[in-house]
């Protein structure tokens, strides 16, 4: 998106920064960043240095494109009992997420693998060896990866989990015109992600 954005203007310097979600709040509350993309906090901190713009998203299930589950157009968590499942780390809202949809609907949550992020758990969807719950980003990700072999197929969840994003900017510091033309061009962008991974 960012080089789409500044193709036209050679003038435009851009640093990019990859880090983990807190580590990235505390850059933008620092002040040195304009934005930054990143998981949502689970509670808002009102004496924080950010502002935290929240983008929900619903999550999708993966699954292998041979699983007896590719041939619904929808998937339940009841579908999913005694399934092996990849998930994300103990701890990361995600997780909880789906630990607890599977205990409200009384079915067992087998965790096969676990990850820091998502995408190294496409390999073991890939492999047959799991599902996965997976944030949208994260499916678009694995989509253009795999291009037209689809190894990874993605279902709605008949029962929605989501997934929050957040938009995060510092709070005491204006950001410039160009990065405020960046940042609605993400917002736009990002929506047209989540448009195109939900109509798959």
């Amino acid at each position: 998106f960012v080089a789409q954005a500044i193709r036209n203007n050679e003038n435009i310097k851009i640093s990019l920064s990859s880090r983990s979600s807190q580590h990235i709040r505390e850059m933008v509350g620092a002040q040195t960043l304009d934005f930054g993309f990143a998981d949502a906090a689970e509670v808002n901190d009102p004496n924080a240095l950010y502002e935290e713009e929240k983008l929900a998203a619903p999550c999708l299930c993966a699954v292998p494109a041979d699983h007896p589950l590719a041939l619904k157009d929808c998937i339940s968590i009841k579908d999913l009992d005694g399934v092996p499942q990849g998930t994300l780390q103990n701890g990361h809202p995600l997780f909880e997420r789906v630990r607890d949809a599977f205990a409200l609907n009384n079915v067992e949550f087998v965790q096969q693998v676990d990850s820091q992020i998502v995408l190294p758990l496409m390999q073991f969807v890939q492999e047959g060896l799991c599902c996965v719950i997976t944030d949208p980003i994260s499916a678009f990700t694995q989509m253009n990866i795999q291009g037209a072999t689809n190894a990874v197929v993605f279902r709605p969840l008949k029962d929605e989990i989501f997934y929050d994003y957040a938009i995060l900017t510092p709070r005491y510091r204006p950001i410039s015109q160009t990065a405020k033309v960046l940042l609605n061009g993400w917002r736009s962008h990002f929506s047209s992600i989540l448009n195109e991974v939900l109509e798959q």
